[in-house]
């Protein structure tokens, strides 16, 4: 029998994506398992892969753990990691569930905007939901938010114009804007990206959120933050470490 021959994603996916199913509490044997399983499915069909993934996620228990990690541990990593770096009142700008904002708060002891568009808003469940304010468009004027520091948090990718989500935060921040990205590197390209963010999408999760598939690299980013005149941008932390993603992330912070 002729030995199978991965491709590059499929040998991303086992190296970089499937690992993570060990911090989520999954066995050598669950884990071997059903990576096996999902790879011998993506060779025909990457969606009955992802949807067979699901099963299997939901049948041993690692869906609810990997969600609990996202809901708690992620926001707190996160918010940790960017606070250092935010200046006075924040607007969280396409918040998601606004669990940064709520973390970020506690750290800085400052007041943080949630705002994201409505069809996003996730787990409406928290306490602060009612906090979030409606994103509606691009041009929306958010009345009553006067903000020091605007954050986009892993949001621009999922943008199929992210300029413009840009230029609303650069027109609503009078200091920083602070931007996490998931960018592209040597070891997490664009492909993978893509695949990444299918999974979390459709298969963890079943969300509205578009995936246009609009990584960039950190240079890139970079340069089109420069673009909208900002007097200096700083790459300032880069992390592997991010609980429940098995990606990396940059932080970068744009100063006027």
């Amino acid at each position: 029998m002729r030995e199978r021959v991965f491709s590059s994603l499929e040998t991303q996916i086992s190296q970089q994506f499937f690992p993570i199913l060990k911090t989520m509490g999954a066995s050598d044997s669950v884990l071997k398992r059903i990576e096996g399983d999902f790879l011998d499915c993506y060779e025909h069909s990457s969606h009955l892969a992802l949807s067979h993934l699901r099963h299997e996620l939901t049948r041993t228990g690692l869906r609810d753990t990997w969600n609990r990690v996202l809901d708690h541990a992620r926001s707190a990593y996160l918010a940790e990691l960017i606070a250092p770096h935010v200046e006075g009142v924040t607007m969280d700008l396409l918040c998601g569930d606004g669990a940064l904002a709520i973390e970020l708060e506690k750290m800085t002891g400052q007041p943080v905007h949630l705002v994201e568009r409505p069809k996003d808003v996730l787990n409406t469940w928290r306490p602060w939901i009612d906090r979030i304010r409606p994103f509606e468009s691009i041009d929306v004027s958010f009345e009553g938010i006067e903000a020091d520091t605007v954050v986009l948090s892993t949001v621009l990718h999922h943008e199929q114009f992210p300029r413009d989500l840009i230029r609303t935060a650069v027109q609503k921040t009078k200091k920083r804007l602070v931007v996490i990205e998931n960018c592209i590197d040597d070891v997490f390209d664009a492909e993978y990206q893509v695949f990444v963010d299918l999974f979390f999408n459709t298969c963890l999760n079943e969300t509205k959120l578009d995936s246009p598939g609009a990584h960039l690299r950190e240079d890139e980013w970079t340069a089109i933050l420069y673009e909208f005149g900002f007097r200096q941008v700083d790459v300032v932390e880069r992390t592997t470490q991010v609980p429940g993603i098995p990606l990396s992330h940059t932080v970068m912070v744009a100063s006027k």
